[in-house]
């Protein structure tokens, strides 16, 4: 970094957490400044937003069948959650809901 500039390599180095929006401000501003001033590197952030913000929308319409999570945490050893965390905690820890196969 030269003068408060980022290099292609600096800021592509950086991209998918600028995406993800976990950088510093110092960075998220260094960043921000070098896609303003470079086609080659503003480009890439666009792909790559677009391939993120697609899996995200993929990923959100997924459901988990009711009681998956019950059957994750009582096949984990010495695993527990708060009641709070699971669905159907009225249910007792034990209790699992079956599925239509009967499981």
């Amino acid at each position: 970094m030269l003068l408060g500039i980022l290099s292609c390599k600096e800021a592509i180095a950086r991209l998918d957490d600028y995406i993800d929006r976990e950088l510093s401000p110092r960075d998220m501003k260094l960043v921000a400044r070098h896609l303003k001033i470079c086609a080659h590197c503003a480009h890439q952030f666009r792909f790559e937003t677009e391939i993120v913000q697609g899996l995200r929308a993929k990923i959100e319409r997924i459901e988990a069948p009711p009681g998956l999570l019950r059957k994750i945490v009582a096949a984990l050893p010495n695993a527990a959650l708060p009641n709070a965390a699971l669905p159907n905690a009225a249910l007792p820890n034990t209790a699992l809901p079956s599925d239509e196969n009967g499981e």
